[in-house]
């Protein structure tokens, strides 16, 4: 009936068998999230609300792309079902059919086998996969539609769907020994064994034409509780979508609305995919029983994503209008490893294409707002008037003609990963031309830079109205 108060003494049940005060901070960040204390105070709700709003026009003018981050996702399920013993043979194929977010069938699936629940807050945590989207204001529903659009969020249902039901049918077998040795373990982690098996096998029934595990017809409460928080954990490892622990180690336990709390929110925005796999799939590799079997799926993880991170990588680079990387450079690989193996979304800003301000890695590293702040307040503003101070015309004029293109291409929301490229040669490059006379020669320059360095420059020229043939 209170649950602080059990909190607490569950706490000193821990300081008792340890003989001492044990820190629990980490702990006590999970508590804080879940228990929403670290929601914004009546006097700091307008810090928060600003913070939402910077935030969230983030997302919405940077994240249409995020689609193509997620190409790396059929990893992560593949890995997840060869750690529990089951098969993804159908999954990617059945995913590409069923990538219709609001299917009435998908639903009343869910609501059969027991999902119904996690699979309505789906539409919160997929638009949170890269970056949080808080609050209820226009800059909000901004961010909430480009993800939508961008095919995020019904890449994510399709994905997390199709997961469950091969994971579901896989978990049948005709005894408990016929389940091997990694279907067994997948049940006794969550507190399932095989004096359990004749409730398991209560919950066998067919779903088109499938034999599977429906949680919800297991007769047995507590095995019924254990197998459906099986599924749903599994299912978040298969597509890493954020949870109390990742918001946790972002937020710090500081409170919304807090300086200290705005300020760890805007450092940390864009990082929840990298902390979501450092607190799922990295903690799972070092967990394991032996050094032996924590190599094996490290290798496992790091082959998968890099294989599909680079498929990410190039895609994203033909959608931006640059030609994909030779296979054979140093760079791929790297860029492949850094976009699939944790970065994600993140990645784009370390490795973002040039900009006429010249924003450093370490402002990206900070987080977008803290590179916008740089690069708008420090460069433009800052360097802009103090060109004029010292009466250098040249370089004033220079800067200025510089600022409506950087501006315009900077704040325009939805600019989504198939609209993306087009939106830059028909309008962005054209406000660059007719204010920046320099322009398209600073863009050779830096093709040129690109091709020495990376092999690689643009199939769809900055400025031409046309590709090249």
């Amino acid at each position: 009936p209170n649950p602080q108060a059990m909190y607490d003494k569950l706490k000193d049940v821990v300081d008792i068998a340890g003989g001492k005060k044990i820190k629990l901070k980490r702990t006590d960040d999970v508590w804080k999230e879940v228990t929403g204390k670290l929601a914004s105070s009546t006097a700091g709700i307008k810090l928060a609300q600003g913070g939402e709003v910077l935030r969230n026009y983030q997302i919405s003018a940077k994240l249409g792309s995020a689609t193509l981050s997620a190409i790396s996702d059929d990893a992560f399920v593949a890995l997840t079902h060869w750690y529990n013993g089951t098969t993804s043979l159908r999954s990617a194929i059945s995913t590409i059919t069923k990538l219709s977010p609001d299917s009435k069938a998908d639903r009343v699936q869910a609501l059969a086998w027991g999902g119904d629940a996690d699979y309505a807050i789906r539409s919160v945590t997929q638009s949170s996969r890269f970056s949080e989207v808080t609050g209820y204001g226009a800059t909000a529903k901004a961010a909430d539609i480009t993800i939508r659009l961008s095919g995020l969020q019904a890449w994510t249902n399709a994905t997390k769907h199709q997961f469950e039901r091969d994971f579901l049918r896989g978990m049948v077998a005709n005894s408990w020994d016929a389940l091997g040795r990694k279907r067994q373990r997948a049940f006794q982690r969550y507190g399932v064994t095989q004096s359990d098996w004749a409730e398991i096998q209560s919950g066998y029934q067919k779903i088109n034409g499938d034999q599977m595990l429906i949680p919800t017809a297991i007769a047995d409460e507590n095995v019924r509780r254990r197998v459906l928080g099986m599924l749903i954990n599994e299912t978040r490892f298969a597509v890493p979508t954020p949870g109390a622990k990742t918001r946790a180690v972002l937020h710090q336990g500081t409170q919304r609305g807090t300086a200290a709390g705005e300020a760890t929110r805007a450092i940390m925005s864009l990082k929840s995919f990298p902390v979501t796999l450092i607190t799922t799939h990295w903690a799972r590799a070092f967990a394991a029983e032996s050094g032996w079997d924590s190599m094996k799926y490290i290798v496992a993880m790091v082959a998968g994503t890099t294989a599909l991170g680079s498929v990410a990588l190039q895609s994203k680079r033909i959608a931006s209008g640059k030609e994909p990387l030779p296979i054979d450079s140093k760079e791929f690989f790297a860029a492949s490893l850094l976009q699939g193996g944790g970065l994600g979304i993140f990645g784009d800003f370390i490795f973002m294409d040039h900009n006429r301000f010249g924003s450093n890695t370490i402002a990206n590293i900070m987080g977008p707002v803290a590179g916008d702040i740089e690069k708008y307040l420090f460069r433009m503003l800052l360097g802009t008037t103090q060109d004029f101070m010292e009466l250098d015309h040249d370089k004033f004029m220079d800067r200025l003609r510089r600022i409506p293109g950087t501006v315009v291409k900077d704040l325009t929301p939805l600019q989504l990963w198939y609209t993306k490229l087009l939106m830059d040669r028909y309008l962005f490059d054209r406000i660059h031309k007719e204010t920046d006379p320099k322009w398209q020669s600073r863009t050779k320059k830096y093709e040129r830079q690109l091709q020495k360095s990376q092999g690689a420059g643009y199939w769809w020229q900055p400025g031409e109205m046309a590709p090249e043939s």
